[in-house]
């Protein structure tokens, strides 16, 4: 039997807690963007950036694959994705990221409209 850890750590939070604390970050753009760079083996050079979403300040759904999931449970992840992928290309422009970006988003996100 295979069980998501998230899954298994999103049951044993309070579901008040997890919806108010998902809608705040969302109300507050609670995201920010990391960069992992990703490493060409041949030459060492930085290829590319990783965008990673982290959640600002303390929250029960700092783990992003908590977070994620708590999106999907309300049916929010077309909009979480949404605020990670701006913040993502917004951190990416103010910064001068010159690199390719890899960004993780589901397809679904690119057949919404706004």
């Amino acid at each position: 039997m295979v069980v998501h850890l998230a899954s298994t750590k999103l049951k044993v939070l309070d579901k008040s807690i997890i919806k108010k604390e998902i809608l705040d970050i969302f109300e507050h753009k609670r995201i920010r963007t990391v960069f992992q760079p990703i490493i060409n083996l041949h030459s060492g050079e930085v290829y590319a950036y990783e965008a990673l979403s982290r959640v600002i300040g303390t929250s029960s759904l700092s783990q992003p694959d908590i977070l994620f999931e708590a999106a999907s449970k309300y049916q929010l992840s077309t909009e979480l994705e949404s605020l990670c992928l701006t913040t993502a290309l917004d951190t990416a422009e103010r910064i001068g990221l010159k690199n390719l970006i890899d960004l993780n988003i589901c397809p679904s996100l690119l057949l919404t409209v706004s």
